[in-house]
């Protein structure tokens, strides 16, 4: 036999070993769907965040809250009111939660009761509202659930 033959032979075999390796990698990663947070996710998200804290349902979570942070619950409610109607104007759902250097001591104790009662929201009573109102896009709320429930606590 010539070595030049085993040499061709052994870079054929290595070339479809290589080959099957690369399509089977690469069938992975085509099977695999990564969802994004999307600024409209973020803002679907952000809505019926809102409308959950301006329910009855998120009332004795509030009492709780709003207990421990020493603030009369309508007080809050006054404070959301406003905070709503700068999300809906805005849009940009974070400047609820996220705490700046000069917010006072109240509106601190504010935004963190806004992440907790957001936080609620999202674990207990979001899917519900994913499974009967988002239509056609229950994959990927239910996907982004998670990932929203980590931006919400890390804001």
């Amino acid at each position: 036999m010539n070595p030049n033959q085993d040499q061709q032979s052994l870079c054929q075999e290595t070339q479809k070993v290589d080959s099957k390796n690369i399509n089977k990698y690469s069938s992975h990663r085509k099977a695999r769907k990564c969802f994004h947070l999307t600024p409209k996710i973020i803002k679907c998200f952000g809505k019926k965040i809102c409308q959950f804290i301006e329910s009855n349902s998120a009332t004795p979570y509030l009492d709780n809250l709003t207990q421990k942070e020493n603030i009369e619950l309508k007080d809050f409610n006054d404070y959301f009111i406003k905070a709503h109607e700068f999300f809906e104007e805005n849009g940009n759902f974070y400047s609820l939660l996220a705490t700046q250097m000069t917010d006072d001591h109240q509106m601190k104790s504010y935004k963190r009761i806004t992440k907790q009662i957001s936080q609620i929201f999202i674990k207990y009573h979001s899917l519900e509202w994913i499974l009967t109102e988002t239509g056609a896009n229950k994959e990927i709320f239910l996907k982004c659930r998670l990932k929203m429930l980590n931006a919400v606590r890390f804001s």
